[in-house]
């Protein structure tokens, strides 16, 4: 089912701006960037943010433009600042905890 079709969507697709609850009762807000960068014309990025969380995913005008599975991107997108090929820094064993005073 694709989340147009869903009672729990609500917004304006034209203005850039769709919400979506969740199956756990959050809300999410997608709305579209306004600026578009070079060669990206074809794609639009989204802005997915709940009461805790911003998340960030792309998907092609013409999906967005035809109505998104909103969960389908939910399920697709990244922790803002994120990125899939990111990988964290090792732990730095010779860098110990603030110490503790003596009582």
């Amino acid at each position: 089912m694709s989340a147009s079709d869903d009672p729990t969507e609500t917004g304006d697709r034209s203005r850039g701006e769709l919400s979506f609850t969740d199956a756990a009762g959050e809300r999410w807000t997608f709305t579209t960037r306004r600026r578009v960068r070079q060669g990206e014309e074809s794609s639009v990025a989204v802005i997915v943010r709940s009461a805790f969380q911003t998340r960030v995913v792309t998907c092609s005008r013409d999906e967005w433009e035809s109505g998104p599975d909103l969960a389908r991107l939910l399920e697709r997108s990244l922790p803002s600042g994120g990125s899939r090929g990111a990988k964290m820094p090792p732990p730095n064993p010779g860098r110990q905890g603030p110490k503790k005073s003596s009582p």
